[in-house]
């Protein structure tokens, strides 16, 4: 019984915050182009765990969205919180050594939803541990059962608290603040990885692009404070 009210406090705080929030989405033929390649309108996005506060309030209530959590008790607020907001969570946790924790599982079902269409599939991909800004081999693996392009979305708030200590740096937005929601330029992984080596490359190459993104999303958010509106950006929504 308590472990469920603290779930509803959790989700009464964060609901509280998002309805201050400014958001401006920016980059977002990216979006359009990533959804527009896949046979069924999906498309999966790389979300840094320590951003996972601003990305998963801009999305609430938005469009058909998957995410994924573990089944730990901290999993069960994540999952909690993300259901009240609209999203599909499928639930499963990493191997634990020779055991698996429904890891497996959660990602066949995982990948049958994506193939099924119109989904958005948000992973965490440096989680649960870290280290922290390393895309994990899960999204890679699930890109190219799914024939999704991954589609790099990053945060950049005007003001914000960080955890410094935590591995993550977990960051949520101040009341009021504004919030750029960058998309990046799609990636699509290639068909074949062979070696342990080409998956190392592959997960590195993602890193570099999410965090060519963060640069763009901090420049419009600078933009944005400067009242100078999408001089930067191409395209953008609100």
């Amino acid at each position: 019984m308590l472990h469920y009210l603290l779930q509803r406090v959790l989700y009464l705080f964060v609901n509280t915050m998002k309805l201050t929030y400014r958001f401006k989405m920016t980059g977002i033929e990216h979006r359009d182009a990533a959804l527009a390649a896949h046979p069924k309108n999906s498309c999966l996005i790389p979300i840094w765990h320590g951003q996972a506060f601003s990305i998963l309030t801009a999305h609430a209530n938005s469009f058909p969205f998957l995410v994924m959590a573990s089944r730990s008790k901290d999993g069960d607020f994540a999952a909690y919180i993300s259901q009240k907001f609209g999203y599909e969570v499928v639930r499963g946790s990493s191997r634990k050594g020779n055991v698996d924790k429904g890891g497996k599982e959660a990602k066949e079902l995982y990948i049958k939803r994506l193939n099924e269409g119109g989904q958005r599939g948000g992973i965490t991909v440096d989680g649960p541990k870290g280290p922290r800004h390393q895309c994990k081999p899960g999204i890679v693996q699930i890109a190219q059962a799914t024939d999704c392009l991954i589609l790099p979305i990053v945060a950049s708030p005007a003001r914000y608290w960080s955890f410094k200590k935590s591995w993550d740096q977990f960051q949520i937005p101040m009341p009021f603040s504004k919030i750029i929601i960058r998309h990046g330029e799609p990636f699509r992984v290639p068909k074949e990885i062979n070696t342990p080596e080409e998956m190392e490359k592959v997960c590195r190459e993602l890193d570099q692009r999410i965090l060519a993104t963060q640069k763009d999303a901090d420049l419009d958010l600078k933009y944005w404070l400067n009242d100078r509106g999408s001089a930067h950006c191409s395209k953008c929504g609100t």
